[in-house]
């Protein structure tokens, strides 16, 4: 998307994340979702796991429908006058206006959103919420499902009715509009949704981590450059994501031997890990599915390139912030010394990989669905 319509593309985001928020279905990472399975109870035990997929979402959204779409929930909103208009104006600029460029050719993207864009996936939410509430909780098919839960395009559902019924009802979804078409993966026992594997176990609800058959396991190697605290976080944060998951004990301890051999094998120290998976099992894990406030720092950031010489910057301000201190005048913001925070410097890819921002040719014109 050009440059020109990013800001409006992130207004956008930030009017419609609240209305997507409430939508029946909505789920909003795998946290959520772990939270909600926890709450289902399903007395039937004939059921089927279920998940669905729609097929390049993003990109098969019509124009007219989706802007519909929002257009309707704004109007709930009882914005100023004017302002609904003004903030449908941008969508349609920001849809319409996408273009991109292959081998010195310029394409502009006839339908749907570009995956880059700030507000695609809330309009993509809504969408699909649109789509559920006109084909989903009106069909003869509902009352055969337990749970509906949805994170943009991808659908976790309990079937409690025959396959074949099960069958039908995906025909039936991929017959309402041309362009929305879904997959379809079911079993009796298992099944997984997002990075989660759902199984069930004398009628209980069991979640275990699960990783993609092409998954290379490819850590950030601690040699690289990086700052230090990035590379010791790094398996604290990957450890708390399987305490998390996992819902049995047991399974814990071998996912996280999977994974602490896995951080060895890319040149993590030993007793660094034994000590961070110690920690990590003192952790409740209640209070990992809990979501937590942002917590408000005061400390100013001071926020510069990462380079060799960072450590060496950081200890000498620490070492003469006092001086700043004893200023009246910027005493209200030194009183505690700063946060480090760094910026990566350029990286091959920044040099090889440039935005287009010329004007388009008209010659050179191309449409893309």
């Amino acid at each position: 998307m050009s440059s020109v319509f990013q800001p409006m593309a992130i207004l956008l985001d930030d009017v419609l994340n609240p209305i997507v928020t409430r939508t029946k279905s909505y789920v909003r990472d795998t946290t959520d979702f772990i939270n909600k399975i926890n709450t289902i109870h399903c007395t039937n035990d004939n059921i089927l796991l279920c998940t669905m997929d729609v097929a390049s979402l993003y990109t098969s959204i019509p124009h007219d429908l989706g802007i519909d779409t929002v257009k309707r929930n704004i109007q709930e909103l009882q914005l100023p006058t004017g302002v609904d208009s003004m903030l449908l104006q941008f969508l349609e600029w920001v849809l319409k206006k996408n273009y991109f460029v292959f081998e010195n050719k310029y394409y502009e993207q006839s339908q749907g959103t570009s995956m880059g864009s700030n507000v695609a996936p809330a309009y993509a939410n809504l969408f699909m919420a649109r789509f559920e509430d006109e084909f989903v909780y009106t069909s003869t098919f509902w009352p055969s499902i337990c749970t509906w839960l949805r994170y943009i395009d991808d659908l976790f559902f309990i079937w409690q009715d025959t396959e074949e019924k099960l069958q039908s009802f995906c025909e039936y979804l991929n017959t309402r509009l041309p362009t929305i078409k879904f997959t379809l993966e079911f079993d009796k026992t298992e099944i997984h949704f997002l990075d989660v594997k759902v199984e069930v176990r004398d009628g209980k609800f069991e979640t275990d981590i699960y990783r993609k058959p092409t998954d290379k396991i490819t850590y950030l190697d601690p040699k690289s450059f990086h700052p230090p605290t990035t590379v010791s976080g790094l398996p604290y944060s990957q450890l708390l994501r399987v305490k998390r998951i996992v819902s049995t004990d047991s399974v814990f301890e071998e996912r996280a031997d999977e994974m602490m051999n896995n951080f060895v094998k890319r040149g993590y120290k030993q007793e660094m890990l034994e000590d961070i998976k110690q920690r990590v099992r003192e952790v409740d894990r209640a209070d990992l599915l809990v979501k937590k406030k942002a917590r408000k720092i005061d400390r100013l950031p001071f926020v510069s390139t990462f380079s060799s010489q960072s450590k060496q910057v950081r200890r000498i301000m620490y070492r003469h912030w006092h001086l700043l201190q004893m200023d009246q005048k910027l005493k209200p913001w030194t009183t505690n010394p700063p946060i480090m925070a760094y910026k990566r410097p350029p990286n091959l890819r920044d040099r090889l990989v440039h935005a287009v921002q010329e004007p388009m040719k008209k010659q050179e014109n191309r449409h893309v669905g």
